[in-house]
């Protein structure tokens, strides 16, 4: 019997790559399929070691540039797209069209694959679940920051997880997550970007109800 698999979803170096069309998984092609999937993973893991390890050494560093800040996060968005197709969940963006930042493009674009991912494996999908993800400008104390919101209506975090959330390896529910993928990693890295552009991170979440993963970051 024939089956349909795809879009097909690699994840490398915390980047994500639909591959065009669908793949048909029959039995000849099941086991070639599988060690794909399990490569995508190992080379996904490999990257957030990595990254780690260059924050823990001292070597990581922004890259800043001038870009517009809706434009990026419209790219990161189409990057995990497939993701949310697959599980009939909508990405709606909300930033201003002129809104540009001189910061890292390619560290806020893992950053916001990292907390977009995070919010659709946790929301049960099926037409019932949207990921809001809001950016904005805005002054304190005269200082210019710019700010993420990545809001879900998914199954929410324990209250008691809240505090070690952006632990590295830290997982709510392991035998939930085995179900949905991920090492418990990605926030934790997600994390590690915002602390090197002087940035704050933090979840307010309700069991049940979703959680909203906010970000500020100054210029």
């Amino acid at each position: 019997m024939n089956v349909p698999f795809g879009p097909v979803t690699v994840i490398v170096g915390l980047d994500v790559y639909p591959a065009p069309g669908l793949v048909m998984v029959t039995p000849v092609t099941m086991p070639f399929v599988t060690i794909a999937v399990a490569v995508a993973c190992v080379f996904c893991q490999v990257g957030e070691l990595l990254h780690l390890a260059l924050s823990d050494s001292g070597e990581f560093e922004l890259d800043r540039s001038v870009f517009n800040l809706r434009e990026a996060a419209a790219r990161a968005i189409s990057k995990v797209q497939p993701l949310a197709q697959a599980k009939d969940i909508d990405i709606e963006l909300h930033a201003s069209h002129e809104l540009t930042v001189n910061w890292d493009a390619e560290k806020l674009s893992q950053l916001l694959i990292l907390l977009i991912d995070n919010a659709i494996k946790y929301t049960p999908g099926k037409g019932t679940g949207t990921v809001h993800v809001s950016l904005a400008e805005s002054k304190e104390k005269g200082a210019r920051c710019f700010t993420i919101e990545v809001k879900d209506h998914g199954i929410g975090i324990e209250s008691e997880a809240l505090p070690r959330i952006f632990d590295r390896f830290y997982r709510q529910d392991k035998s939930r997550t085995r179900q949905i993928g991920g090492h418990g990693l990605g926030l934790a890295i997600a994390k590690n970007i915002v602390e090197a552009g002087r940035g704050t991170i933090h979840v307010e979440s309700t069991v049940g109800e979703g959680s909203a993963f906010r970000v500020r970051i100054p210029l």
